[in-house]
Parts: C-alpha cells; sequence; structure tokens
C-alpha cells in the first residue's frame, strides 16, 4: 500500500519537477530563481530543458507549445523531417549539376585546345561526310569556343 502511494505521489509531483524557471532581479538587487513569476511580472522565462527521445541529449524546447498534442508535434516533426530532405534533395541536385558542369567544360577547353595546337578539325555534313575545316573556319569555330567558355564555365 505504501509503494503504491508512494509511486502515485511520485507521479502528481513529476509535473512540477519539470516546470518552467522564471529569473529575475529583486529590489534589494539579488538575483531570484522560481517556478513561478515575481507578482511584479519583469521576469525573464529561462528555456526548460528536456531530454530528447532519440539521442539522450538536452533539447531546448521551443517550437512546440505549451499543452499542444501529440498529433500536433508529430505534423511538426514531419514537417522538419520533408524540409531536411527538401534541402538534401537540393544540395544533391546542385552537386551533379557542377559535375555535369565541370565535365562540359573540361570538354570545351579540351576542343579549345586541339584547335590551338593545330590538329585537323573536321566536322560533318548533312549527309555524314567528313569535311576538314579551312582557316577562317578554323579561327570562327575557336572563337566560338573560346566565347562559349567565357560565358558558361566561370
Amino acid at each position: 500500500m505504501r509503494f503504491l502511494l508512494g509511486v502515485s505521489l511520485l507521479f502528481v509531483f513529476s509535473g512540477h519537477v519539470s516546470a518552467d524557471v522564471y529569473r529575475w532581479v529583486d529590489k534589494d538587487g539579488k538575483v531570484q530563481y522560481s517556478d513561478r513569476p515575481p507578482l511584479s511580472g519583469e521576469a525573464k522565462k529561462l528555456k526548460k530543458k528536456t531530454k530528447d527521445a532519440g539521442n539522450g541529449a538536452p533539447v531546448t524546447g521551443g517550437a512546440a507549445q505549451p499543452g499542444a498534442s501529440a498529433a500536433d508535434l508529430e505534423l511538426e516533426f514531419r514537417q522538419r523531417k520533408t524540409e531536411k530532405e527538401d534541402a538534401e534533395k537540393k544540395t544533391q541536385a546542385e552537386k551533379d549539376n557542377a559535375e555535369k558542369n565541370k565535365g562540359y567544360c573540361n570538354n570545351l577547353r579540351g576542343e579549345l585546345q586541339a584547335h590551338k595546337n593545330g590538329v585537323r578539325i573536321v566536322q560533318y555534313s548533312d549527309r555524314g561526310e567528313r569535311l576538314a575545316l579551312g582557316d577562317n573556319e578554323r579561327a570562327q569555330s575557336q572563337a566560338r569556343l573560346e566565347q562559349r567558355i567565357a560565358k558558361e564555365c566561370q
């Protein structure tokens, strides 16, 4: 019987243990701490620290409103999780884009180097015939490559 009484008292008073803490300076200049705000109302509410169920690290409660239901907390959690996943997808897409752009720019620079080194440049006609570029076409092609590199490969 005493055991049940002790356990029930433990549950009753456990709400007071996790109550908010207020800090203020009284009229004598002393710093005071309490679970209730002073009558003057000039107290700073300290953030309540709780244990995170995931890793046991202390977290500061802030996003959830006092008295929020479990459904509201679950909804907030899912929204944060979705936002995090979206940010990770965006970051990965940017990395993939940068990698593709790097390869593209390397190809352009290789073509430009071939133009500058005097390598024979060949284009194909509509019929599939190989046509070697003359000096004028080669200079125009080189100028176009330099413009593309300057514009697309900073």
